[in-house]
């Protein structure tokens, strides 16, 4: 084997800070960064699931829930993270984007409905964690 690219990373076992599922929709990785920085998530002790979809991968009907979830049971089980946060974003090419919806608000309590569903299983899924649901825009972060 031939070593391309010489990097030393940690041998040791981690604890997660936090587990992440979000959409792997490149346009929001720098918000994503910064506001998990501002929350004080260390960037190496973040699990991240990225689907397409994001959190709305595990809302009921969805064809991707079970091997998403089988992944978040895995982090906690895994590295134990406290706290798990269910992400969704406006525009976002699974729903069909923007453009699949009469308008903003329509679109907004799309994705509501979608995360409360997702929160309900991981909740019956891994009893005692904490779940937080966010939204992001092009100008930010926002509970719904």
């Amino acid at each position: 084997m031939e070593k391309i690219f010489p990097f030393v990373s940690p041998k040791e076992h981690y604890t997660a800070d936090v587990t992440v599922v979000w959409c792997f929709d490149a346009r929001f990785r720098p918000l994503f960064n910064a506001y998990l920085q501002s929350r004080g998530f260390a960037e190496n002790r973040i699990d991240e699931i990225k689907c397409a979809g994001g959190a709305r991968a595990l809302a009921v009907g969805s064809p991707d829930r079970d091997p998403i979830l089988e992944q978040v049971k895995k982090s906690v089980l895994l590295h134990n993270p406290q706290t798990v946060i269910l992400m969704d974003h406006i525009d976002c090419g699974y729903t069909g984007g923007s453009k699949a919806f009469e308008g903003r608000e329509h679109e907004i309590d799309d994705h509501r409905r979608t995360l409360q569903e997702s929160i309900k299983t991981v909740r019956e899924a891994i009893p005692g964690v904490t779940i937080e649901a966010i939204f992001a825009d092009f100008e930010g972060v926002h509970l719904l």
